[in-house]
């Protein structure tokens, strides 16, 4: 009798000590979408500044999702983990379209700019087009259309 106790006890001994060893708690980021395009617009930035093309691809429109893709190599070689500092914005909407319009300063310099956005299913989402032409007067003609759309 005692002899089935015992081997009892060892076969949970057994069982105890096959168990998988518990795996290490791994720390994850909460990564919650905004919803309001000056929101975008910043988190945008914010996750390109540190090369997380993951993360900027829920942040955009099919459009924008291809033009990642199609030019993730160039950003991430480009990347500097650097943190870009707004020092205002301005975002205009009209239907389910707006333009976020910017300054930043970037080496000693200020940088005026603007975030084009489409909301998609009740989500804001950066829109970047591609152009067809890359002349520079042809690009700056095109700026300064989107930027009287609104």
């Amino acid at each position: 009798m005692k002899s089935n106790y015992l081997l009892y006890f060892l076969f949970l001994g057994l069982l105890y000590a096959c168990q998988n060893e518990p795996t290490a708690s791994k720390k994850t980021e909460a990564f919650i979408i905004p919803n309001t395009p000056e929101t975008i617009c910043r988190l945008w930035q914010k996750v390109l500044d540190n090369n997380q093309i993951d993360k900027a691809l829920l942040l955009g429109s099919p459009a924008t999702k291809k033009w990642l893709i199609e030019n993730k190599e160039l950003i991430v070689h480009n990347g500097l983990n650097e943190t870009t500092q707004f020092i205002n914005m301005t975002c205009t909407e009209a239907a389910d379209k707006a333009i976020c319009k910017y300054t930043l300063r970037e080496d000693g310099d200020l940088i005026e700019d603007y975030f084009s956005l489409i909301r998609l299913t009740d989500q804001w989402l950066i829109h970047i087009e591609e152009n067809a032409s890359n002349d520079p007067e042809e690009l700056m003609f095109e700026k300064m259309k989107k930027s009287l759309e609104l």
